[in-house]
């Protein structure tokens, strides 16, 4: 067995990196991709309340009639800013990816 002699041990240096502060913000978001983010913020609220909704629906062995009405009205709410944010920005929205399965 081969002994250590730990007085010779030297802790290891750290590393330092400089990074400058274009580098730095690279992947921090622009000003254009916020103001995207809040542009499709309702529709982001919207879909929420679907997936909610159908998390109740899940969750319950026999869903109620205020629970599809819940979903209903969350998957209406979803095409609603849909169509809206599609008719301010000139895209066609395909329904089939809007309603909840």
């Amino acid at each position: 067995m081969k002994r250590v002699n730990r007085t010779s041990h030297t802790p290891p240096i750290p590393v330092v990196v400089l990074v400058d502060e274009t580098q730095q913000y690279l992947n921090d978001p622009t000003p254009a991709d916020l103001q995207a983010i809040e542009d499709e913020w309702p529709l982001i609220v919207a879909e929420l309340a679907v997936v909610d909704a159908e998390c109740v629906m899940a969750h319950r062995e026999h869903p109620t009639e205020l629970d599809r009405r819940r979903l209903r009205r969350a998957t209406d709410q979803v095409l609603r800013v849909a169509v809206d944010q599609a008719s301010r920005t000139n895209v066609v929205v395909s329904l089939s990816q809007t309603r909840a399965a």
